[in-house]
């Protein structure tokens, strides 16, 4: 059942229509009598004086809360009677705001933004391409979700450092840190290190083998970033205050310690990076020296010295370990793009074909329905602990139509086109029929949620 427009919550900071003036001279008086935010300061400050809000910030969670009105509008991710998706954007809004504001920012309590933050967490967790799933091969589609990963890491990181602000990256002892940081965000939110890892040195790792350790994290905090968005929406349904502000508790060490290790995450690129760019100098360094070589002093360097070299340091630069072939040389490495990627799930049906209109590989469309499908078993599982009042099928059709609300323009744009033909075919069918009870509009919705959860026979 669609949001009735009546009921829509309008710009905080437009006029009702009805009380838009018609000239200047109007808007001039009706600005004088508009009442200022109670939650900011007076902007007027002496020449030369700066103020305390931080507009930069506030003007970027506008913007971004804005922009996911648009995209929810477009999706129709708050047409439902199940989740009203418009009053939780705002509700996120207007709790981070206030984190512009010191004077503010000062009584906010960890719990009046841990929702905010917990939805920030899964959005750019979600939206990360060092994710499998989440890369489809189309280089549009791809800049669309790099930008929105960057976007709802940006405010989610500037967020936390205003009301985490004591907390950092150990960068002496990153290996430790990490693993303290992600035992302790197994306790809110599941985290845990691969099993190859869990007996493993990760200081050695963090000298040795950084690009190894830089995965598994983006691994962990996709799946514990998931299960803090889960727990947002589910405490902002709770319709009970009490349990709204304990579920709201209960999120905020989860949100810290994922605010913690990507700050760890973050610093282990760091040394990824500096290592490749190291050994893209030393290569350059290499060549011009043995090019010199040849043109002054007649030398000429072993065939395949440069080549060689480069490759053995920007392997491990990345953490990448050689197989031992024929005559002990490492192995040829796999091309980007020809990874052996798992077989896509059975995709019948016209939302299946969509699909694969948008991910034009085989094998990333197959990713992407896998994590889909993760992400809304394990939102199904977090609706049924935290209330037992709820039976799975409701459960799961819940999350269906939350997750519904967050594809990608991309994707939603193929499935509304497969559901008009869809429609079309079932009209043409009734009329060959004579059947007026088969003309069943189809919605992409449907067609996402008959894909998503398949009748088992």
């Amino acid at each position: 059942m669609a949001v009735p427009p009546s009921q829509k919550q309008s710009n905080r900071y437009e006029l009702p229509p009805e009380s838009r003036p018609d000239s200047r001279e109007e808007a001039a008086e009706v600005e004088e009598q508009i009442d200022t935010r109670e939650d900011l300061p007076d902007m007027q400050t002496e020449k030369g004086e700066s103020s305390a809000i931080d507009s930069a910030y506030a003007g970027e969670v506008s913007n971004y809360f804005n922009e996911r009105r648009l995209i929810a509008a477009q999706t129709g991710g708050e047409d439902t009677e199940l989740f009203d998706h418009d009053k939780f954007l705002a509700m996120q809004q207007q709790s981070l705001e206030k984190l512009a504001n010191p004077a503010t920012g000062r009584e906010l309590r960890p719990k009046d933004v841990a929702l905010a933050l917990g939805d920030l967490a899964g959005t750019m967790a979600g939206t990360d391409l060092e994710i499998a799933g989440n890369r489809t091969g189309d280089q549009r589609v791809d800049r669309d979700t790099e930008s929105s990963h960057a976007r709802a890491k940006k405010i989610f990181m500037d967020s936390c450092g205003k009301k985490f602000a004591g907390v950092a990256a150990n960068k002496e002892d990153l290996g430790g840190d990490i693993r303290r940081t992600v035992e302790l965000l197994g306790q809110d939110a599941g985290a845990e290190l691969p099993p190859d890892l869990k007996e493993a040195d990760l200081d050695r790792l963090v000298e040795d083998d950084p690009r190894q350790l830089t995965q598994a994290l983006d691994q962990i905090l996709y799946k514990t970033g998931d299960r803090l968005q889960a727990g947002s929406r589910i405490g902002f349904d709770l319709k009970d205050q009490q349990r709204r502000e304990e579920a709201s508790g209960h999120l905020v060490p989860g949100v810290e310690n994922f605010y913690k290790l990507q700050l760890l995450r973050d610093a282990l690129q760091e040394k990824v990076n500096r290592a490749a760019e190291q050994a893209s100098t030393a290569d350059k360094m290499e060549a011009a020296r043995q090019a010199m070589s040849r043109v002054f002093g007649g030398e000429e360097a072993p065939e395949g010295a440069v080549k060689l070299r480069g490759e053995a340091e920007k392997a491990a630069a990345a953490g990448e370990k050689a197989e031992p072939g024929a005559g002990g040389k490492g192995a040829e490495p796999v091309p980007a793009g020809k990874e052996k990627i798992a077989a896509p799930p059975e995709a019948a049906g016209p939302a299946g074909e969509a699909l694969k209109a948008v991910w034009k590989k085989e094998g990333m469309m197959g990713e992407r329905l896998k994590l889909l499908t993760g992400r809304v078993d394990n939102m199904t599982e977090l609706k049924l602990q935290a209330d037992p009042n709820v039976g799975p099928e409701f459960a799961r059709r819940l999350s269906l139509r939350q997750i519904f609300g967050e594809l990608l323009p991309a994707e939603t744009k193929a499935l509304q086109e497969a559901a008009r033909k869809e429609s079309e075919e079932r009209r043409r069918e009734a009329e060959e029929k004579k059947r007026p009870d088969l003309i069943r509009p189809v919605s992409a919705e449907k067609l996402f949620i008959d894909l998503m959860n398949p009748k088992k026979e």
